[in-house]
């Protein structure tokens, strides 16, 4: 089961040394989620200042399009800032393709950088199959037979049964638009406000974001405001699972 805590304090122990780094950043504490958020929003990143806090103190961490938009910010490499995977910087890492061809498979150190040696791993996430719209906003998660599925994502996950599916129509539009693909990391952990992936004892499936549970009852919000929330007894809900990001159609890739 993934530690998810200690990755939330890693990632906000990484996150404020690079704002340590950042040049237009001075305030080490009282006031740096205010700055956070003005930092993101001027690269187009809107957020909330409890969102940064949460960021900054290790409850929370960004959705994978938010890593990305944060880490370029930073002048920081994603790999480093949500998984600790050095080098740290980018131009780092162009050092290290020139001194060692296995870079992306297990790369020695130089001296000249600061870090112990470590595995780089990147592994490919299966599509297992589609999700397309049923009937009331709930739709039918078509699985492949085992061994069949259509191919893979070129993205990173700590997520050992991570596995994707592709969004057939436009049910979920405009979070998530035809043909793109949702990441689903079943040990994730998951809170208010996260989109999750619920599957019914009913057979049922959607994609909703998770709200609360409270008295026995879940509480869902529909992603696309043509659907009403869902209320569902903690009975029916055979199992939650948490999205960990939208992936475009260019991080696909078909099997041979």
């Amino acid at each position: 089961m993934v530690d998810i805590e200690n990755i939330r304090e890693q990632f906000a122990a990484r996150l404020n040394e690079a704002l340590n780094d950042h040049p237009d950043l001075t305030r080490e504490s009282h006031g740096r989620n205010i700055d956070l958020k003005k930092g993101l929003e001027g690269v187009g990143l809107v957020t909330t200042t409890q969102a940064t806090s949460k960021w900054l103190r290790g409850e929370s961490m960004p959705k994978k399009d938010n890593m990305l938009t944060l880490a370029e910010w930073l002048g920081v490499r994603a790999e480093w800032l949500e998984y600790g995977v050095l080098p740290k910087r980018q131009q780092d890492a162009w050092v290290l393709r020139e001194q060692a061809h296995t870079y992306g498979s297990a790369t020695a150190m130089d001296s000249n950088i600061q870090g112990e040696r470590i595995e780089v791993r990147t592994r490919s996430v299966p599509v297992v199959g589609k999700a397309m719209l049923g009937v009331e906003g709930y739709f039918e998660a078509l699985d492949y037979p085992t061994g069949h599925g259509e191919g893979v994502l070129n993205v990173t996950s700590r997520d050992e049964n991570a596995y994707g599916l592709r969004v057939v129509g436009h049910s979920m539009a405009p979070r998530i638009k035809h043909n793109e693909f949702v990441l689903i990391e079943p040990n994730h952990s998951f809170g208010p406000g996260d989109e999750v992936l619920v599957k019914t004892v009913a057979g049922q499936s959607m994609i909703k974001a998770y709200a609360y549970l409270k008295d026995g009852q879940y509480r869902f919000e529909s992603i696309n405001a043509e659907y009403a929330p869902v209320i569902l007894d903690e009975q029916q809900v055979e199992s939650i699972q948490y999205v960990g990001a939208i992936v475009k159609g260019s991080m696909f890739q078909m099997s041979e």
